[in-house]
Order: C-alpha cells, then structure tokens, then sequence
C-alpha cells in the first residue's frame, strides 16, 4: 500500500507529463499545419518568410491571409469551447453538459442563417451568430423561472435549456425552408463548422473577448469545483453559488457565442474534451481547467488538419470533431465503467 505522500507525488507527476505532453504536441501541430495545405511549404520556409517577407512574398501572404488566422481560430475556438464545457458540467453536476446546454448553438444558428436569408455577407453572419447565441441564453435564463418549482436554479436552467434549443432549432428549419439553394447551403454549410473563411477580424474581436473569458474562469476554478458539490455546500465554503453560477453562465456563453461566430458549431469538444480530462486525473479538481484548455485545442487542431488533408477539398471541421470526439466518448464511458466495478 503507498501511503498519501507516494500517491500525490505520482499523481503530480502524471499531471505534469500530461501538460507537457499536451503543450508540446500542440506548438508542434501548430507549427506543421502552418506548413500544410495545398501549397506544401516547409517549416524552414515558412520560419524564413515569416521573418523576412521579402525573400518569398508568396508563402508569405499564404501563412499570413489564411493558414494562420484559421490556426489561430482553431486555438480560440478549442480552448474556449473545452473551459466552458467543463464549466457547464461542474456548475450543473453533470458530465453531459456541454456549451449548446442553455441553447447557445443553436440561437448562434439562428443568428447566422439570418444574416444568410437577408444576404448580409460572411463578416455580418459571425456578428448575428453570436448575438443570436446571447439572445438565446438570455430567454433561457429569463424563462428558467416558469421551472424553478421542478427543482433547483440548475435543473430550471437546463429545463429552460431544452425548450429554447427547441425553439430555436424551428425557427433555424424555418429558414432552411425559406431560403433557396444557394442560401440553403450556405446555411447547411456554415452549420457543419469549419475555419476556411475565417480572417484576422473575426480572430481578434474572439481573441479579446476569449482573453477575458478564459482567465476568469481558471482563476475561479476551484469555486467552479466547489459548485459540483451542491450550493449548501458552496455556501459552507463562502461561496455565493446562485450568483457565481450567473456570473459564470454569462461569461460562458458570451465566450461560447465569440467561439462559434467564427467558426460555426463545432461539436463535441466541449463534451469530450472535459471527461476525457476527468478520466485521465481522476477527476482532480485543481488540474482539470488547464489540461481541458491544453487538450481542446490539441483536439480542434486536429481536426482542422485533418479536414483539409484528407481530400483534395475541405471537409468541415464539425464532421471530423463529430467522428473522433464520438468515438473518444464511447471509450472514456467504457474505462469509467470498467473503472467502476
């Protein structure tokens, strides 16, 4: 038997090797995709243009105009989506609570195949996504009160949650009706997710609001812990957990609704993402918001390489995050269960 000095040091040191592990293979994805693409460039090519521009103006304008904006999103969008996922899930004590949980996604889509109907351009759709993603949360949290006598603050919420996703994915098949094919499959299309149009604009507006967002939250990682536990217990702790919880809901939305005008919905990593981490530090509380950020957008980077290499033409992010993070799902389910008898 190992006595409770010999298991925290073996414990620390897995964490360690876990982060170092996720931040190196991360930077070295980075770098490759900056390399990758239609027009094959090295990393000694792409660092020379970077540094020089002059010496090869092409790969210059090539890393510049496209390859890294969406690599920058992709960082964005992973670690975003990963940190408010697990947020979700410690403040309503569920481990299926994702970002979509309050209807997010899908007032995001609604937002965005407005702004596609109406013919407002690429810029004006992550603009009405993300309003649409806080409108969303917004009727969530004012209709959670009709659902306050089913239970607590959370189970109103995720109840709110439910009928306004409802809501909102109607009124998105609504546009799909309306609109004709050329708008039909711009909609469909912005909806399966992807970074190919992103541009420095959309990167930096997500990028400040991102920046707040992220950390906040992981310098209130231990609160958002004690929450898993029930508010009685929050409150023992000095923790008012009724007005965290909405502090912590907004923040999570508006950096969940930046994440998505950029990208569109991407599923899964908030989902996945934080249970794989659970699994992996046995649901450490004091690791989890780190490693969760750090394997988010090593899991996104993934599969943005992934979805611009496979084929000859791009396939969208969304169906290659679908398949890896189901899959990635499916396994960390069965090593809980395995776990648990």
């Amino acid at each position: 038997m190992m006595d409770e000095a010999t298991i925290y040091m073996k414990n620390q040191r897995r964490y360690l090797l876990l982060l170092t592990g996720g931040i190196v293979c991360a930077a070295a994805l980075f770098i490759t995709s900056l390399c990758l693409g239609n027009y094959k460039t090295s990393p000694v090519d792409v660092i020379s243009a970077l540094l020089n521009p002059e010496t090869n103006p092409q790969i210059y304008m090539i890393i510049m105009r496209s390859r890294l904006p969406r690599l920058l999103a992709s960082v964005l969008v992973g670690a975003s989506l990963s940190a408010a996922g697990l947020t979700y899930q410690e403040i309503f004590s569920n481990r299926m609570a994702s970002p979509d949980i309050l209807g997010v996604s899908a007032g995001a889509g609604v937002g965005a195949s407005v702004s596609i109907y109406f013919g407002f351009g690429f810029l004006l759709t992550g603009l009405f996504s993300f309003i649409g993603g806080v409108c969303a949360v917004s009727l969530t949290a004012a209709s959670s009160k009709f659902f306050e006598r089913n239970g607590g603050t959370s189970v109103s919420l995720i109840l709110a949650g439910i009928v306004v996703g409802g809501l909102m994915n109607s009124l998105l098949g609504l546009f799909k009706y309306l609109s004709n094919d050329s708008q039909l499959s711009s909609i469909t299309f912005w909806l399966l997710g992807g970074f190919y149009n992103t541009n420095w604009s959309q990167v930096i507006f997500a990028a400040v609001v991102i920046a707040v967002g992220i950390p906040f939250l992981f310098l209130y990682r231990w609160n958002i812990v004690m929450l898993r536990s029930g508010d009685n217990d929050a409150y023992t702790h000095g923790i008012n957990a009724k007005f965290l919880r909405k502090i912590l809901i907004i923040i999570t939305t508006i950096m969940t609704s930046a994440a998505i005008c950029i990208s569109g919905t991407i599923g899964w990593i908030g989902l996945a993402i934080p249970n794989l981490v659970k699994l992996l530090v046995q649901n450490d509380g004091k690791k989890l918001m780190l490693l969760s950020i750090v394997y988010g957008i090593l899991f996104t980077e993934i599969c943005d390489l992934l979805a611009r290499s496979i084929i000859k033409t791009e396939i969208p992010v969304g169906i290659i995050s679908g398949f890896i993070g189901a899959v990635m799902f499916i396994l960390v389910l069965l090593v809980q269960a395995k776990r648990s008898k």
